[in-house]
């Protein structure tokens, strides 16, 4: 893996890591290499997170950004560490030899993550420089809440629920397995929740996913935190500060 001149960002789900990738790669030549398993899987975007990527892929200011490791997987089909390891240098090597560009790995799925950074600190390794994004109470606040639950309301539609019926036909798949919003779905189509009790189970369990993957990441001394203040470009110009005069990157 060549970690020399790459960058991680992570941080646990609805940080915001993918919007302040995005920005990171368009002020400083790099393009994204995904190291979230769920968005691997194409054609269920709102099960997936990729609603964030086509999002800004269509914005102007991110048209030089590449992405790469995104929606290449079916349902079907799955992806273990080492094999990721293997595409993840690959990827990285094409974008700094090839593109002339920045690899910037973006996700936060622990298993992928270790490959790149590790789970602790060892001195024979040349890790990349790594940053961590969280919202302002990650673990205990109203705001996240507030957040998660207007991102529910936007992607639980109806095209939604028809999604969730082609990945229940693969119910032993990475997606039907793992995803949080899986079960309450089910018991909506079901009859045995509401919409609206289906969406308030989903926007609590998502807060709890992300307050254990923040505990998680927290415990590894190779990230730097920042919060997320609201605004995409101030948070990557503080990163970008950080990257040019602590880690020595973007010389």
């Amino acid at each position: 893996m060549p970690y020399k001149n790459c960058i991680v960002i992570t941080g646990p789900t609805t940080s915001g890591k993918t919007d302040i990738a995005f920005e990171i790669a368009a002020m400083e030549k790099g393009d994204l290499v995904n190291s979230d398993k769920f968005m691997m899987y194409r054609d269920f975007p709102n099960f997936t997170g990729l609603v964030d990527v086509k999002r800004n892929s269509e914005i102007e200011w991110y048209k030089n950004v590449g992405t790469h490791l995104y929606e290449f997987l079916d349902i079907d089909q799955d992806i273990d560490a080492e094999e990721y390891k293997k595409l993840a240098g690959e990827a990285a090597k094409n974008v700094s030899e090839n593109g002339g560009k920045i690899p910037i790995f973006e996700g936060c799925y622990m298993k992928f993550l270790n490959t790149l950074i590790g789970n602790g600190y060892d001195s024979k390794i040349t890790y990349p420089a790594t940053i961590g994004i969280k919202r302002k109470g990650v673990i205990d606040g109203d705001e996240l809440k507030g957040k998660v639950r207007d991102r529910v309301e936007m992607e639980v539609t109806d095209e939604t629920v028809a999604d969730l019926e082609k990945i229940l036909c693969e119910e032993n798949s990475f997606l039907a397995s793992k995803s949080v919003a899986i079960v309450p779905l089910k018991k909506y189509i079901d009859g045995k929740l509401i919409l609206p009790q289906a969406k308030d189970t989903i926007t609590n369990d998502i807060i709890e996913l992300a307050k254990r993957q923040y505990l998680e990441l927290n415990r590894n001394p190779m990230i730097k935190w920042f919060e997320y203040n609201g605004s995409v470009p101030e948070t990557a110009d503080q990163i970008v500060r950080f990257l040019r005069e602590e880690a020595k990157l973007f010389k």
